[in-house]
């Protein structure tokens, strides 16, 4: 089974988290590779990664669901991961590059966390089901409200 096939399996089979780290993986192995090319002057090499960083950053972004503040936070990071990574392949420095792997790895260091305990990403779920219910029929001439609380048979069944 060659790479490629075994990463198309493990995408396959991966929760929702862990895509999140398989792509943050991606940037940090994109980030090494960056910083090896501006450092040897492979300025090619440094392109190729700069391209795959901003691609995989702009998969994460279309990922962001709504204003919740996790949502805001993470698109201000991929935002500035953005700036730094744009910078460094435009000026051909490190900097920029270890500046990203920094901010990086709190971040993929949070989402493995999240993958080990998958718990902690669940919304509490209530099993008391809903307090009140209102509901109205009608027959031939008359229309009837009727409104139930946890305390009728609708609550106990």
């Amino acid at each position: 089974m060659t790479e490629q096939e075994k990463l198309e399996q493990q995408v396959a089979q991966a929760s929702d988290a862990e895509l999140v780290v398989l792509l943050l993986e991606g940037i940090n192995t994109r980030l090494d590779e960056g910083i090896g090319a501006v450092t040897s002057g492979d300025h090619e090499l440094l392109e190729t990664a700069v391209a795959k960083i901003r691609a995989i950053l702009g998969e994460l972004l279309a990922t962001l669901w709504g204003d919740s503040e996790v949502a805001i936070q993470s698109r201000q990071i991929y935002l500035y991961m953005n700036k730094l990574v744009t910078d460094a392949g435009n000026r051909r420095a490190n900097e920029p590059l270890e500046e990203a792997k920094k901010v990086l790895k709190p971040l993929l260091d949070g989402w493995q966390h999240l993958v080990k305990h998958p718990e902690l990403a669940e919304a509490p779920t209530s099993t008391q089901g809903p307090s009140v219910v209102a509901g109205m029929t009608y027959g031939k001439g008359t229309l009837n409200e009727s409104v139930m609380n946890s305390g009728d048979r609708l609550g106990k069944g």
